[in-house]
């Protein structure tokens, strides 16, 4: 169940990580707006509660976007909708966006999860512009960049692939969908995209999502069908199997 007024575990060990991390990337904070991009699942929510947390510390304002691909019906719906009753409890203002990401993808001969990664970051920087920021925020963690790190050497990427994903970097129009509006192709090499939680193993964000009480309001979804890549890599990296 949902818990509404979770404790806020302020001497958490993962929150100082999530402290340390904001301090190291050196971005002016102070009176910013930093958009949360929520999917409903554990990872993003312990960010956005992390975050919340910590704003009276930095002292910038929250948030909170959840962008349904349309790829899941109403199990994609219902993430949406967890989003929304959680902001409503947490105070971030909430703002959704979604799109037929299946027609995307027909129409530019994108792979599905390319499609929906493009997808949602016109919408992320759709949302930003309109707020007036240029910071997002996303909840990738440790074992995501040991996947991330793993599928680029199964694909044969050089040393700069090996490197994976940076705490904080700017976007780039790989981002974001070919025919995006203007004012995102304009504006998208601006956008900052932090990354608090990313040396964070999964492990721990769970261990703080079971202190806060965190729990989802439905069924966890069901994964999308591995690409060959990501079918190989999981016999070398069990983290793959979550």
């Amino acid at each position: 169940m949902l818990n509404a007024n979770p404790p806020t575990l302020d001497a958490h060990p993962l929150l100082e990580q999530v402290a340390m991390h904001l301090r190291a990337m050196q971005v002016p904070l102070h009176q910013k707006t930093v958009l949360v991009a929520v999917s409903g699942g554990v990872d993003s929510l312990v960010l956005l509660r992390a975050l919340h947390a910590l704003a009276p510390q930095f002292h910038y304002h929250l948030h909170v976007a959840s962008y349904d691909h349309g790829l899941r019906g109403e199990a994609g719906r219902a993430d949406a909708r967890f989003c929304g009753r959680f902001c409503r409890h947490a105070g971030p203002a909430f703002h959704a966006g979604g799109g037929g990401c299946a027609a995307i993808r027909r129409a530019a001969r994108l792979s599905v999860e390319t499609a929906a990664r493009q997808a949602r970051y016109t919408f992320l920087v759709q949302t930003a512009l309109a707020l007036g920021t240029r910071l997002l925020a996303a909840g990738h963690h440790r074992d995501d960049q040991v996947e991330t790190v793993l599928l680029h050497l199964l694909r044969g990427t050089g040393l700069r692939g090996l490197q994976g994903m940076a705490p904080l970097n700017n976007l780039s129009y790989s981002h974001i969908l070919e025919d995006a509006p203007d004012l995102v192709y304009d504006a998208v090499e601006d956008m900052l995209l932090l990354r608090p939680l990313l040396d964070v193993p999964r492990a721990e964000i769970a261990a703080y999502a079971a202190a806060l009480g965190l729990a989802r309001a439905r069924t966890p979804p069901t994964r999308r069908p591995p690409t060959s890549a990501t079918a190989s890599a999981t016999r070398f990296c069990p983290c793959w199997r979550r």
